[in-house]
């Protein structure tokens, strides 16, 4: 049974504050332990302990520390981009759907040529208003004057 990240966190950080603790009181007892009549040997192996585990405390969290900010931990996100106005996105977006509108075009003449091809007779009719829509799009010069309108228009979209 494996621990998940946030019990992993909160072992490391009663870790890191079990080994504050211990260096701070571990020099205080040394201290009272001369003095109440403890051999001086014994006080320095208690303080020597209380500074190695506050070392270890300390090089534990830097190497963690090391490993997080390797990993991009702390790195501030990325800033938020501006909002676009609806009316913004509709201007910029105005040149690839022209651009669709002449592939669109160009692939629906493929297909009514390879359907008067298979039939071996002009295409059915279409309705009247597919084809005034075919024939908004039908010729670069039509297409041409469209931009120029809108150009007109549209001033600062740069067409």
């Amino acid at each position: 049974m494996s621990k998940t990240d946030d019990q992993k966190a909160k072992i490391r950080q009663y870790r890191y504050t079990a080994a504050a603790v211990i260096t701070v009181v571990g020099t205080p007892l040394a201290v009272a332990l001369v003095e109440g009549g403890v051999s001086k040997w014994v006080a320095v192996a208690v303080a020597a302990a209380s500074m190695l585990t506050g070392a270890a405390g300390s090089a534990a969290a830097a190497s963690k520390t090391r490993s997080q900010r390797a990993d991009g931990v702390f790195d501030e996100p990325a800033p938020e981009p501006e909002p676009v106005s609806p009316a913004d996105q509709i201007i910029n977006a105005l040149p690839a759907v022209i651009g669709n509108v002449a592939h669109a075009t160009s692939e629906f003449d493929r297909v009514k040529q390879a359907a008067s091809d298979a039939l071996g007779a002009a295409v059915p009719v279409l309705g009247p208003l597919v084809q005034q829509a075919i024939n908004i799009t039908g010729s670069a010069a039509d297409r041409d004057e469209l931009l120029r309108q809108q150009a007109a228009r549209y001033p600062g979209i740069g067409l």
